[in-house]
């Protein structure tokens, strides 16, 4: 049985691990022109930890979505949702 002190360690090493994580992506996304998924490139991998998601519209694209921005959306969904 683990005691407090192993508890706190162990939350410790995991928030430093997603810390890091984090800070990584950070740093590839401020590379990336604005607007180019630095909220994806965080949340997604994020989600797929706690199991899962579906990258999906709730409704089809607007006409005010360029082809080119819902390619970019598709691609980068199958980058990031890639097991």
């Amino acid at each position: 049985m683990q005691g407090a002190d192993d508890v706190q360690v162990n939350f410790i090493v995991r928030l430093d691990r997603a810390m890091s994580e984090t800070r990584q992506v950070e740093k590839e996304a401020a590379a990336l022109p604005a607007g180019h998924g630095l909220e994806r490139r965080l949340v997604i991998p994020a989600l797929k930890k706690e199991g899962g998601y579906w990258c999906s519209s709730d409704h089809s694209a607007p006409d005010s979505v360029s082809l080119e921005t819902f390619r970019e959306f598709v691609r980068l969904a199958k980058e990031l949702g890639a097991y």
